[in-house]
């Protein structure tokens, strides 16, 4: 249910740019796939699909940049591994998936205030890290 509200928003922002009006969907999600031990396959699998249905419904093919991410605290390094591999996955497999920035490496009280949310220095530190790879990825679709 919640799901398919924060799926209703995507559809409804990509319906108000229009066609060709967004230049990438920016995706940081996985930390709650990785604590819920999915596998590399099946997250794959479940983003492939998002990535799809958003350019079903957006009606043209939507670029998307995807952070690899799976850090929660508690979490085995194994699952989290499975899901920064199912990310890399689907970046590899579409060419219209970028890579985004990682950042499961900001860890500690000097990236984040409760061990899983982003303080201050942790939010300057993301947005520098996906500025730099929005760079990048906007640079290789328009050559």
């Amino acid at each position: 249910a919640a799901a398919d509200a924060l799926y209703l928003r995507l559809t409804w922002a990509l319906s108000v740019v229009g066609l060709d009006g967004a230049r990438a969907v920016l995706w940081h999600q996985g930390e709650s796939d990785a604590r819920a031990g999915t596998s590399a396959e099946q997250y794959a699998m479940q983003l492939d699909t998002l990535v799809r249905q958003s350019r079903n419904d957006a009606g043209w093919a939507v670029p998307w940049i995807v952070a690899r991410v799976g850090f929660l605290p508690g979490t085995p390094q194994a699952a989290i591994d499975a899901v920064v591999q199912g990310q890399q996955s689907v970046i590899e497999a579409d060419p219209l998936v970028y890579e985004g920035p990682e950042t499961d490496d900001l860890l500690g009280d000097a990236w984040r205030y409760d061990q899983v949310h982003f303080n201050e220095a942790g939010l300057r530190e993301h947005a520098r890290r996906w500025n730099e790879r929005i760079g990048v990825s906007m640079s290789v679709t328009r050559s």
